[in-house]
Formats: C-alpha cells, structure tokens, sequence
C-alpha cells in the first residue's frame, strides 16, 4: 500500500513553533508587530511601553498562556514565566475573528468565530465560543487574502487558518493550525 503524506512533519513544526511563525508572518506584514526577546521590544523615551503588548507561550492551546502588558515590569514577569519560550506582539483590539480552512492553498470554508465574551482577548471553542459558518458570497476577502498568504508560507497541505480584524478593517493573521 502507498501513502501520500499530508502535512509534512516539517510544516507541522514550522506552525507549531507560534513563536517562530508569528515572527514570520509579522515580517511579511501579516500578523501584528512581534518580538522574540523583550529586550528588543521599542519603548518611549521614559522607558515605558509604545501601547499595551501580548506576551504568548511558544507552544499554546485554547487560548492559554495569553497575559496583555500594559507596563515594562508587567512585560517582563510575564515573559520571565516562560524562559526563552514566548513571543510579544503588538495589543490590536478586534472586532472579528475568523478561522480560514485551506487546503493545497484553496479557501474551502470560512468560520466565524463567536465568542461567548466578545471582550476577552481570546476568542475560541474551549473558551466556550463557537464557529458560525460564513456564506461563501460573504467572505470577508482581506481575511481569506492574509489566510492564504500565511498558508503559502507555511509549507502545509491544510490548516486553519486563524484571522482577527481590528476597528479599520484591517485583517492579522493570529497563528495556522494543523
């Protein structure tokens, strides 16, 4: 019997390390800002944080491991929990949240996600939110543009696709999952 291999080991580690792959998709200008070292994170001219930060585990789930930083200390306590394994990014408040289902680098289905607290910072299943399906004439296009562009740096066959989009429109992508 032969077997194809979907999703290489390879692309499966390249999304699962978010850390890495947020830094990536933030440099090709599709996530918000991140930084992999707090000393590299810009500050005003007193020392003070440019606007609230997000500091994330490397490796998370269901919107664990997630702390919003509003000062330095508070940054570094919070990057300090995780050793070297964390990433900062930019705070972007979102409006919406979607996940974008590609596969061989083709939308197949886009999910909005509804969260059961519409202000918490994270949005998703297991903090008892849902997907709501999205109307294929109702696809939000600068949501599935930046989906499949982080897909095609990802070397997956499929993924889901994780998209915030804050107050002007703009869409972020957040992490793929495998």
């Amino acid at each position: 019997i032969r077997c194809k291999v979907i999703n290489s080991a390879e692309a499966i580690h390249t999304v699962a390390d978010k850390a890495s792959f947020r830094k990536l998709t933030a440099d090709a200008g599709l996530a918000p800002a991140t930084w992999l070292d707090y000393n590299n994170v810009p500050v005003d001219a007193q020392g003070g944080l440019l606007g609230p930060l997000v500091v994330r585990r490397a490796t998370h789930h269901q919107g664990k491991y997630l702390h919003v930083c509003k000062t330095l200390p508070e940054l570094v306590r919070a990057c300090q929990l995780y050793g070297e394994d964390y990433y900062i990014s930019e705070y972007v408040p979102k409006v919406a949240e979607y996940r974008v289902f590609v596969v061989s680098g083709r939308v197949v289905w886009v999910a909005n996600k509804t969260p059961a607290d519409k202000d918490a910072v994270a949005w998703n299943v297991a903090q008892g939110g849902r997907f709501d399906n999205v109307r294929f004439g109702d696809w939000p296009m600068k949501v599935v543009e930046a989906a499949i562009e982080s897909f095609l740096l990802s070397g997956l066959d499929f993924g889901g696709v994780d998209v915030m989009v804050d107050e002007a429109g703009k869409a972020y992508v957040l992490e793929i999952n495998s």
